[in-house]
């Protein structure tokens, strides 16, 4: 009788914890920094943002067959000779997170960068992007910039600041 009851209580545990396949659930979203360029200086003809007097901007481009979004963050300011540019990614209930940093900064100067995104398993909708960037730089202090980008609207787009 014990051992029936046990039997079954087994299969009830076991059966209980699976679930159907939710495919949607299993999409994970990674993002990476891939690239950035020198230290623009005044003379360096880096992209420019269209309309903007600032060009501080961020830049995206959709491959719906891919579901790769890639992002350019267009003039980043950081330390004019840092070791190391790097950043940091996550999603979170269909926002993008971006936390930007430098590996020590070795001299006192600001310098213009433009560091280039790479995002998969991105689907075709309307995400928030969430950029957070050194406090010292930018008039936003530790406040992250905070901005959408709508894929259904189009593959590619810009936002500028």
């Amino acid at each position: 009788m014990k051992a029936t009851f046990l039997l079954f209580y087994i299969v009830f545990i076991l059966i209980s914890g699976c679930k159907e396949h939710d495919e949607l659930a299993d999409i994970v979203i990674t993002g990476t920094l891939t690239n950035y360029s020198e230290c623009k200086n005044e003379k360096a003809e880096g992209l420019k943002s269209v309309d903007w007097d600032t060009n501080y901007c961020f830049l995206y481009s959709y491959n719906s067959s891919g579901k790769i979004l890639n992002m350019t963050h267009l003039n980043a300011l950081f330390n004019c000779c840092p070791i190391e540019l790097y950043a940091e990614t996550e999603e979170c209930n269909d926002t993008i997170i971006i936390r930007e940093f430098e590996k020590e900064f070795l001299c006192s100067c600001v310098c213009q960068y433009d560091l280039v995104f790479e995002f998969t398993g991105i689907e075709r909708k309307i995400y928030t992007v969430k950029l957070i960037v050194p406090k010292d730089y930018y008039a936003t202090g530790a406040n992250p910039l905070i901005f959408e980008i709508d894929l259904e609207a189009g593959d590619d787009g810009q936002y500028c600041w």
